[in-house]
């Protein structure tokens, strides 16, 4: 079973895990921890919620569509970042694939879309779909929404900083032992 060092998982030589193996000791932790971990989660959570609705005017549907789109946005962000020159065209999403994603209705989809596009927040190319309108750069939303943005990173980092130390302090159940207690490294 991996161990916590210095807040990275391990190997049992002490050599950096892989990402497979990083993500069952930090799983492994959190699970030890659940009492802990599922108050601060399930805090953020609902805040970062009742914030968005609040901000979005009650439209959880505005809110999964921005978000969908902007996971998508963000990650041709990122292939673009990383020496991807097509990675622009894949922002765009038709209605259908945004409905078959979030499980609202399609029409309630193309409704939604044309009063986000009425923000300046989503635009349409009758050939690729919807994007979020903008730059790859900066979207458009994010701008209008930076005090939301703001908020919700303030309120990562409260969630990071409540859950950091149960990663750099521990480590996972040695499964040798069958031990389900933490142990300090």
């Amino acid at each position: 079973m991996p161990r916590m060092a210095a807040g990275r998982p391990t190997d049992a030589s002490g050599d950096s895990a892989t990402p497979e193996t990083a993500r069952g000791a930090v799983s492994a932790v959190l699970e030890a921890n659940y009492p802990t971990v599922q108050y601060h989660y399930v805090q953020f959570l609902t805040e970062h919620l009742i914030d968005c609705r609040k901000t979005l005017g009650g439209d959880f549907d505005d809110l999964m569509l921005l978000a969908v789109m902007g996971q998508r946005f963000l990650q041709a962000r990122r292939d673009r970042d990383a020496g991807d020159a097509a990675a622009a065209e894949r922002i765009w999403m038709s209605a259908l694939r945004l409905s078959d994603v979030t499980g609202i209705p399609r029409e309630s989809v193309r409704r939604k879309l044309k009063g986000l596009a009425a923000r300046g927040w989503v635009t349409q190319d009758p050939a690729r779909g919807w994007g979020l309108a903008g730059s790859l750069d900066y979207a458009t939303a994010r701008i209008d929404l930076g005090d939301l943005d703001r908020r919700g990173l303030e309120r990562l980092g409260k969630l990071m900083t409540a859950l950091m130390p149960l990663l750099l302090d521990r480590q996972a159940p040695s499964s040798d032992a069958g031990a389900c207690a933490m142990k300090s490294v």
